[in-house]
């Protein structure tokens, strides 16, 4: 949490209304100046599940790594400080889980919009005991607080968030954990809530700068990860990673002083190291033209958008 006294009570409030005593609350204050730590201090008091960690600012990555460093449970969820949840149906999917063998879960949400309270509902389909790709590449999910990690295989594989990162460090750590996941499932609890507000940082307004160069730090994360570890190249990671870098050129677009020299150098070395692992992405026609040129895959992109009626 950083500063958000504002909301961190129905936070908090929301997490303690499961009753099980085997869950722990770990309230990871990142250098607070408003009173969002005080607060906190206070359900320590009066609950022995909740523990508090005061660290001075370093960001969510080292705040989430702050409470995997401590997390004693079987099941790991990241709840943003400025969202709730609903305790009752996350009690009831939890007994479901605990005889299935799974080991990752995801699930339905709820938007709320912060200016007029407006609510809309996620649902999902129920999805189990089925091929991990085919779960996978008809599941998606890009939202790390739709998600159930399990800890001992965090802690097998030294699975952490990239320190310094400003965006895409919840897609980091959700493919890198996919890539050694094999049997997830998916249940239509709409167990979370969302909070749109102005400010976020999904609104910031250096988002596509950021989303370029953490894009591509990411990317190749993932590469020097697949290498070391020998990592096959499965569908479902192929086409993640492809609509991923999509996403990276589409930012790329946006940035009017973008240097596109270095963009096409980096963006030709990254596809190379991937293809070169068996990946297929970088041979699709879109991506063969982004590696001849970042320009010419933006102007055919913004052309594909108008006729579609999205730019």
């Amino acid at each position: 949490m950083y500063n958000v006294e504002k909301y961190i009570r129905e936070c908090v409030d929301s997490v303690l209304h499961w009753t099980e005593d085997d869950m722990e609350l770990i309230l990871v204050n990142d250098g607070s100046s408003d009173r969002s730590g005080e607060i906190c201090d206070e359900y320590v008091k009066s609950d022995a599940r909740v523990k508090v960690i005061h660290q001075a600012n370093q960001g969510v990555a080292v705040a989430r790594n702050t409470g995997l460093d401590v997390a004693k449970g079987s099941w790991v969820w990241f709840v943003d400080s400025d969202d709730y949840i609903d305790a009752g149906k996350a009690s009831k999917m939890a007994g479901k889980i605990k005889s299935g063998g799974y080991d990752y879960v995801q699930f339905g949400h709820t938007r709320v919009d912060d200016q007029n309270q407006q609510m809309t509902c996620q649902s999902v389909n129920d999805c189990e005991n089925v091929d991990k790709n085919t779960f996978l590449m008809t599941n998606t999910n890009y939202n790390h607080w739709r998600v159930w990690y399990r800890k001992d295989i965090i802690e097998e594989h030294h699975i952490r968030f990239s320190k310094g990162l400003r965006m895409a460090e919840d897609l980091e750590f959700m493919y890198t954990y996919l890539s050694y996941a094999n049997a997830p499932a998916q249940f239509n609890y709409l167990l979370y809530f969302y909070r749109q507000r102005a400010g976020s940082a999904v609104n910031n307004a250096n988002t596509y700068r950021h989303g370029v160069d953490d894009s591509l730090t990411v990317l190749n994360h993932w590469l020097q990860r697949f290498t070391d570890e020998k990592i096959k190249a499965e569908p479902w990671i192929d086409l993640r990673i492809f609509m991923f870098t999509k996403r990276m050129l589409f930012y790329a677009w946006h940035i009017s002083d973008l240097n596109k020299k270095e963009l096409q150098g980096n963006l030709r070395r990254t596809m190379d190291g991937y293809s070169a692992l068996g990946f297929s992405f970088p041979h699709r026609k879109l991506m063969r033209l982004a590696y001849h040129s970042v320009t010419l895959y933006g102007w055919f992109n913004r052309i594909y958008l108008r006729l579609r009626g999205l730019d």
